[in-house]
This record gives structure tokens, C-alpha cells and sequence, in this order.
């Protein structure tokens, strides 16, 4: 497996940072919940829509005590690596985003919003094989799809879970009446982070009413 890294000069530079992104999650039920949200981005970000298809694999570090594990809820879970793959531009044939993310700070340091360390970089090959030979086992396995808008830094996604077909065992998508899930998030960063919660809040402001986007809507992995 190839893993495109920072550069020698780069890694220098962060040997002694550790980058942040910070994000909010929430849910809405049904068609008509979706199009109000989906409306609303639409006139009130600034690249307007673009589509989303993924297929993402969450690993789980294997060196925690499993006993413990049991006991902890989503936002203790421990450091994860997500493999994803764009399906829309190279489908299976095109390369992984891998990244790992740490467990959120408090919510006494942290009241507004999740705020975790976490790192991306490209690979291509045989990134899920990788994961399990580092120690992680498989978590869980899912397809996304759906739309992406972007307002200054944050991205904000809007999304359902394909359901497996119980005879093709294939994602399909699902119903336009089920669950879509919203996550706005900002890239990583090793510097301060007023700008990006101060963006957090203004898309929380931007859809109150529609969808209560908040840290405790906690979805562990991405």
C-alpha cells in the first residue's frame, strides 16, 4: 500500500503540533425534513451542492482493554482509523482517505462543539488489509449518500445510509422517508480555534429550526 505523507520539512514543522477539526452532527426524519434542510443550504452557502457517495470502513484500535470498551459510551470510544473511498470519481478502483481521530476534548473545555485531534492522508492499495496488520479490527462497514455544501471553512454533509439488500447482499439506497444524517465539519488545524467555532456556530444558527445540530448528537467515527 502507497500512503502519501507530509513532506520531511512538513513533519518537521508539526512534530510538536497536534491538529484539531471541529464538528457538530444531527438527524432529520422523512422527505419533506430533508428538502427543508437541503433548501435552505442551497440558498444560504456558496458552492451550492455537490453529490456524495462513499464507502467507509471504521477500525478500531485493538490495544484497549476490551473490558473497558464495553463500558465506555460513543464519545470514550477509542482512537479510531477510517478508511473511505470516493465511489463517485474512481469507484472501487480509486484510492482511500485515511484518517484517525482522537477522543474529543471535554465538554468543559469544549461546551460549543466536538473539537478532536485528528489526521488525513491519501493511500492507495490495500488500505483496509493495512488496518487489520496495525492491530485494528473492523468496526463497521457503510455506504453514504448524498449531498456536500460548503460555507467559509466548514463542509456540511447531509446524508443517508444505503441498506443491504437481503438477497443481492448489495447497498442499495435507501428511502427518501428514512433518517438523513447532517455533520458539519472543518479541516484540520494546529492553530487556535476561534475561527472554526465561530463558523460552527453560524451554520448552527443557519439551520436552527430545521435540525438541532449539537456535540452530544455524537456520531463516534467521522
Amino acid at each position: 500500500m502507497s500512503v502519501t505523507l507530509p513532506s520531511t520539512q512538513q513533519a518537521q514543522n508539526q512534530q510538536y503540533q497536534t491538529s484539531y477539526e471541529v464538528c457538530l452532527y444531527g438527524s432529520v426524519v422523512g422527505a419533506d425534513a430533508f428538502r427543508s434542510v437541503f433548501d435552505r443550504l442551497a440558498l444560504k452557502t456558496e458552492t451550492g451542492s455537490s453529490r456524495l457517495h462513499v464507502r467507509e470502513l471504521v477500525f478500531q484500535s485493538t490495544l484497549a482493554n476490551p473490558t473497558s470498551m464495553m463500558m465506555m459510551s460513543a464519545v470514550d470510544d477509542p482512537p479510531s482509523l477510517v478508511c473511505r473511498k470516493d465511489l463517485l470519481t474512481g469507484g472501487n478502483r480509486g484510492g482511500w482517505i485515511l484518517s484517525t481521530h482522537g477522543r474529543p476534548e471535554p465538554p468543559r473545555l469544549q461546551p460549543l462543539a466536538i473539537v478532536r485531534p485528528s489526521v488525513y492522508s491519501k493511500a492507495t492499495g490495500d488500505a483496509p488489509g493495512c488496518a487489520s496488520t496495525l492491530g485494528y479490527r473492523l468496526k463497521s462497514e457503510n455506504y453514504k449518500r448524498g449531498f456536500v455544501f460548503t460555507t467559509g471553512v466548514v463542509a456540511i454533509s447531509i446524508y443517508q445510509i444505503d441498506i443491504i439488500n437481503p438477497e443481492t447482499k448489495k447497498p442499495e439506497q435507501a428511502p427518501e422517508e428514512g433518517t438523513w444524517m447532517i455533520e458539519a465539519k472543518t479541516p484540520p488545524t494546529n492553530g487556535g480555534l476561534a475561527r472554526e467555532l465561530q463558523a460552527l456556530t453560524d451554520v448552527r444558527e443557519l439551520l436552527r429550526g430545521l435540525v438541532d445540530l449539537d456535540r452530544n448528537n455524537f456520531v463516534a467515527h467521522i
